[in-house]
C-alpha cells in the first residue's frame, strides 16, 4: 500500500500545476460550462485513468526507464523527432509554471527557483515523492477549508451552457497534457509492480485529480466576485489575508513540484546524449525558460496550449496503441 500512496500522491502533484491549483484551467475547462462540467470531469477521469493503467502496465511490460525509452518503444525509428517535440512541450510548460511563481512572488523569485532547480537535479530522484506526499494531501485540506467558508456566501450555479465537439476536443487536448506532465517522474520513480496495484493505483490517483477538480468547480460557479487569472487566489483574498497567503503558498509549491518533475524529464533526455555537458544544457535550458516566461502566465498559458495540446495528443494515441 505504501508504494501506491506514494505514486498516487507523485502523479496527483506533477498534473496540479500553476494552471490547475490557481483555478485558471478548471473555470477554462470545466466550471464555465455550468452542469455540463461534471460530464465533462468524467471524461477526464476515464481519460487518466486508461491512460495511466497503460502506461503503468507497458512500464512493467517493457522495462522502461524513462521518456526517452518510452519513445523509442512507442515511435521506433521516429523517436528522436518524438523527443524533440516533448521537449519543446515540456519547455513551454515549465515556463507557464516559472510565470506562475513570478506573478505569485515577483522577479526576485527566479533566483531561489534557479537554486532549487540544480538542488533537486543534482539530488536524488525520490525527493520529488517525498515533497509530494505532504504537498497533495495539504492542496485537498486548503481547498475542502476554502469549500466550507464559502458555502454560506455563495450559490452553486446550476446553469447547463451550450457545449460543442470542440469544447470536447479542448479537454482531451487538456487531460493529455495533464498526462504528459507526469509521465517522466511515472517512468522514473515508479515502483509499482502488480497487476492489481497499478490498478489501484490508477484509479486513486485519477480519482484524487478529478475530486480536487470538483471541489475547485464548486467554488468558481458559487463565486460573486471578479475571479481575475487565478479564481483560487481571488476567492481566497476575499475571505481574509490568512488565507489570502496560503492560497498564495500552495499554488506556488503546485508550480514548483510540477516544475520540478518537468525538469526532471527534460533532463532524462538531455543524459541519454553522452558527448554532450549535460549541466551546461540544463543551465542554458533554465534560462530559456526564465526568458519565455517573461511573457507572462495568461500569455505563456494561451499559447501553449495550441502547441503543447496537439504534441500531447499524439503522445496519449501513440500510448494507447502499444500493445
Amino acid at each position: 500500500m505504501k508504494e501506491i500512496f506514494s505514486l498516487t500522491f507523485l502523479i496527483v502533484g506533477c498534473i496540479v500545476g500553476a494552471g490547475f491549483a490557481s483555478g485558471s484551467e478548471i473555470n477554462l475547462f470545466f466550471a464555465k460550462f455550468g452542469n455540463a462540467a461534471y460530464f465533462f470531469l468524467f471524461i477526464l477521469f476515464c481519460l487518466l485513468f486508461i491512460s495511466i493503467y497503460k502506461l503503468l502496465m507497458i512500464k512493467e511490460k517493457y522495462n522502461i526507464r524513462n521518456i526517452s525509452h518510452f519513445c523509442l518503444i512507442a515511435f521506433g525509428r521516429y523517436s528522436k523527432m518524438a523527443n524533440i517535440c516533448l521537449f519543446v512541450c515540456y519547455l513551454l510548460f515549465s515556463s507557464i509554471m516559472v510565470a506562475g511563481l513570478v506573478e505569485l512572488f515577483g522577479l526576485m523569485v527566479l533566483v531561489v527557483i534557479f537554486l532549487l532547480a540544480f538542488f533537486i537535479l543534482c539530488s536524488q530522484k525520490n525527493r520529488l515523492t517525498k515533497i509530494n506526499k505532504v504537498l497533495v494531501p495539504c492542496v485537498v485540506v486548503f481547498i475542502l477549508i476554502l469549500l466550507l467558508l464559502n458555502l454560506d456566501k455563495t450559490a452553486i450555479n446550476n446553469a447547463v451552457c451550450t457545449i460543442s465537439c470542440m469544447d470536447i476536443i479542448n479537454l482531451i487536448f487538456y487531460a493529455s497534457l495533464n498526462m504528459l506532465l507526469s509521465v517522466g517522474a511515472i517512468l522514473s520513480l515508479s515502483k509499482i509492480k502488480s497487476k492489481t496495484q497499478i490498478v489501484i493505483s490508477s484509479i486513486s490517483s485519477s480519482l484524487l485529480v478529478c475530486l480536487i477538480c470538483l471541489v475547485i468547480i464548486f467554488l468558481i460557479q458559487g463565486s460573486s466576485i471578479g475571479l481575475g487569472v487565478m479564481p483560487i487566489r481571488s476567492i481566497a483574498e476575499n475571505i481574509n489575508v490568512f488565507a489570502s497567503v496560503i492560497s498564495v503558498l500552495i499554488i506556488g509549491t503546485c508550480c514548483l513540484t510540477t516544475f520540478f518533475a518537468v525538469l526532471l524529464s527534460m533532463q532524462e533526455q538531455v543524459q541519454q546524449y553522452k558527448k554532450i555537458n549535460a549541466k551546461l544544457v540544463l543551465t542554458i535550458l533554465l534560462f530559456c525558460i526564465f526568458v519565455l516566461s517573461f511573457l507572462g502566465f495568461e500569455n505563456v498559458l494561451s499559447f501553449a496550449y495550441v502547441l503543447g495540446g496537439s504534441i500531447a495528443f499524439v503522445f496519449l494515441l501513440s500510448l494507447w496503441l502499444i500493445k
